[in-house]
């Protein structure tokens, strides 16, 4: 599988992950929490680059909330990597056709 990342990025356009046996999909964290987590690979171009609300996401929530994706990777040699986005992901079979839609935020 190959997983395709928009970027919301005026400079880039998607960032391309291959090799790919098996993913796990998260739930929507709020944008607050991404401090406290590690990732192998970060892709926030909405919580770095855009003014986002202060509420916590969990008590309290608003029309600004920013959300961020994690996905588990397992690789075809079994290696297992992390990915954080904020955007849009595509999940794509081995010839490059979407499977699944994976959406954090839209670019407003």
């Amino acid at each position: 599988m190959i997983l395709k990342i928009q970027r919301y990025d005026k400079t880039k356009s998607f960032y391309l992950l291959d090799n790919i046996r098996k993913i796990n999909v998260s739930e929507g964290f709020h944008a607050s929490l991404i401090t406290g987590l590690a990732h192998d690979i970060q892709i926030l171009d909405v919580i770095l680059n855009k003014n986002h609300c202060s509420c916590n996401g969990e008590t309290s929530k608003c029309s600004d909330c920013k959300y961020f994706i994690e996905i588990v990777c397992r690789t075809n040699d079994n290696d297992e990597f992390v990915v954080a986005f904020d955007t849009i992901a595509y999940v794509l079979n081995d010839e490059g056709k979407t499977i699944e839609k994976i959406v954090a935020n839209y670019n407003d």
